[in-house]
């Protein structure tokens, strides 16, 4: 059953609105939500219920421009949440967001790769994480049109082992039979070493707002056995927005193989379905990875660790594949 997208009843089906409460459970979700409103995230929140102007600045207007008395500043945790429910209310009132998500998939998809490549390096986005955490009901109802729409309508399959596309670039081999072995057995020594690298050089202090870079990748780095979906417009959904990816350049184009591949149906697959899943997976199989990915992490979870990744090798010992949704 789907609903016409925009239908605020959308979140109230059980299929969708499971799905909706799962968007909205972490930060990178409420984004993605929020900004479907179509606009400037940092500056509207702000604007309708956030800062305000900082002490000691003026705010200059084009002569005739619209104008109000700036209000007095404020830290964003200072907002009370019924202040914001109202706010976020009245911007998703306005309904700007329903033509967004009538587009195509590959648009939808497009968007939610553009958030991925940029989350958490903007300095406003914790605020704009907390914001959205406590105006989260008011963005129910733009949460489960997105769970019902058609264009989203593959982000909770399952893998279709019938047709995976592997893109193959130019001067990389294809890895197969025991040489997918050899590289998941040689990168996970080169990891462990560098973790325990990192861990022996003790947790690193730092500065009140200083950030400090690390290894922030939660798939296994080596790139020989991904595969992923075709998607519309493109033979391989990988090819969709580049990202720490070979993207092509004046000059020197970048050149690569689409393979379709056919899973086996004996093949054991582990689905990543949500969050429960992964920590299922992290909790049979731990390594732990707190010497090379004690950074973002630290900053963007708010936990000081100790942080644990599934240890990729033991993984293919009782699996030979890991799926994780859209």
């Amino acid at each position: 059953m789907r609903w016409a997208v925009g239908n605020p009843a959308d979140y109230r089906d059980p299929v969708s609105g499971s799905r909706a409460a799962a968007l909205l459970a972490a930060p990178f979700g409420r984004q993605f939500v929020f900004e479907r409103l179509g606009f400037s995230p940092e500056h509207d929140l702000s604007g309708a219920a956030g800062p305000g102007q900082e002490p000691g600045t003026a705010v200059f207007r084009a002569v005739g421009s619209a104008s109000r008395p700036p209000r007095a500043r404020r830290s964003w945790r200072d907002v009370p949440a019924g202040e914001l429910q109202a706010a976020v209310t009245r911007l998703v009132a306005r309904g700007d967001w329903r033509q967004q998500l009538a587009g195509s998939e590959a648009e939808l998809l497009l968007q939610l790769a553009r958030l991925s490549a940029t989350f958490g390096f903007d300095g406003a986005d914790e605020g704009l994480w907390e914001l959205t955490s406590r105006a989260a009901d008011a963005l129910l109802p733009v949460a489960g049109a997105l769970a019902a729409a058609p264009a989203a309508s593959t982000w909770w399959d399952r893998l279709d082992r019938r047709d995976q596309r592997h893109v193959q670039w130019r001067g990389k081999p294809l890895l197969a039979g025991d040489a997918v072995a050899r590289a998941v057995w040689k990168e996970a020594a080169r990891e462990r070493e560098q973790n325990a690298d990192g861990l022996a050089a003790g947790p690193r202090e730092r500065e009140p707002g200083q950030r400090y870079g690390a290894f922030w990748w939660s798939g296994p780095s080596y790139s020989g056995t991904w595969t992923g979906p075709a998607c519309p417009g493109v033979p391989a959904l990988e090819l969709l927005c580049w990202f720490d990816g070979p993207p092509p350049k004046a000059g020197n184009p970048a050149e690569a193989t689409v393979w379709s591949l056919e899973i086996d149906p004996a093949a054991r697959v582990f689905e990543v379905t949500g969050p429960g899943d992964w920590q299922q997976l992290v909790d049979e199989f731990p390594r732990d990875v707190t010497g090379t990915h004690d950074g973002e992490w630290r900053d963007w979870g708010g936990q000081l660790g100790p942080w644990r990744l599934p240890d990729w090798a033991a993984v293919a010992g009782r699996y030979d594949g890991v799926h994780v949704t859209i």
